[in-house]
């Protein structure tokens, strides 16, 4: 069990108690993404949407920073009645709070990968231009 495991099963235990979860990866989509930004294949999408829908889904959660860029084309493979949740909303509106929304804050661009490739994603994405420093791990 993985340190990540361990802290889902937790908040699965304390906010989900009594609804059933059902934990599907789609390890290819972020890659997917950062590919083809937000013109990703349907078909892919819906090769993991439709089984967990099939076995009985009623609600999406979308778990990766990258999926709400395909938001669009989860709702469309998961069919009409399926809630999608995009939590990043909510996690945004925390961190103003913890940075006590005075706006001192600034943004800033990393990655580990190439960073002339990343700042290309990002106008893609985002549309917006930046600058994107490289970190080691």
């Amino acid at each position: 069990t993985t340190f990540q495991a361990e802290v889902f099963d937790d908040l699965v235990g304390r906010f989900a108690a009594g609804i059933r979860v059902l934990a599907h990866p789609c390890p290819d989509w972020a890659d997917l993404v950062e590919r083809d930004g937000d013109d990703v294949d349907s078909g892919v999408i819906a090769r993991h949407v439709r089984p967990v829908i099939d076995a009985g889904a009623d609600t999406l959660v979308l778990a990766c920073t990258h999926y709400p860029f395909i938001a669009s084309q989860i709702a469309a493979a998961a069919g009409p009645g399926v809630t999608l949740i995009d939590p990043a909303p909510a996690v945004a509106r925390q961190v103003a709070r913890v940075a006590d929304g005075s706006g001192a804050g600034t943004t800033t661009f990393l990655t580990t990968g190439d960073p002339a490739r990343f700042a290309t994603q990002i106008t893609h994405l985002l549309g917006i231009e930046t600058a994107v420093s490289r970190i080691t791990t």
